[in-house]
Order: C-alpha cells, then sequence, then structure tokens
C-alpha cells in the first residue's frame, strides 16, 4: 500500500514536520518530491523502525481495510 503527502496531512502531521522527516531520511533514497509525486509503501514507512513512520503505515492500511 502507498503512503501519499495527503494522509501525512490527514493525521496533522504538518508540512514542515514532514519537509524535516525527509531531511533527516534523505540518505534512505527517497526525497519529499518523490514522496509527494509516487507516495511510499507502507513497508518502506515500517523499515525505517520510527514510530511517527510506523504510526502512518498503520493509518494508510486501516483506511484500506487491512
Amino acid at each position: 500500500m502507498k503512503a501519499t503527502i495527503q494522509h501525512c496531512l490527514e493525521m496533522g502531521y504538518c508540512a514542515f514536520g514532514v519537509r524535516r522527516w525527509f531531511s533527516a531520511y534523505s540518505d534512505r533514497g527517497l526525497t519529499l518530491r518523490e514522496f509527494c509525486k509516487n507516495g511510499v509503501d507502507t513497508e518502506w514507512l515500517r523499515a525505517q523502525n520510527d514510530p511517527r513512520l510506523t504510526k502512518l503505515a498503520d493509518y494508510v492500511e486501516s483506511k484500506s481495510g487491512g
């Protein structure tokens, strides 16, 4: 499943915080531009071992029914 910037905003994550998050994870192969354009797999979010990203993955998967 894909998480998108819209999912972040629905959860109340602010755009500034998302931008900072991508700055911190820029060495892991994903840019903010790519995320905004294509989203990111929830598997990738979970692999980062970050509680905020796991929460986002949970949210996306719950909206998709699984």
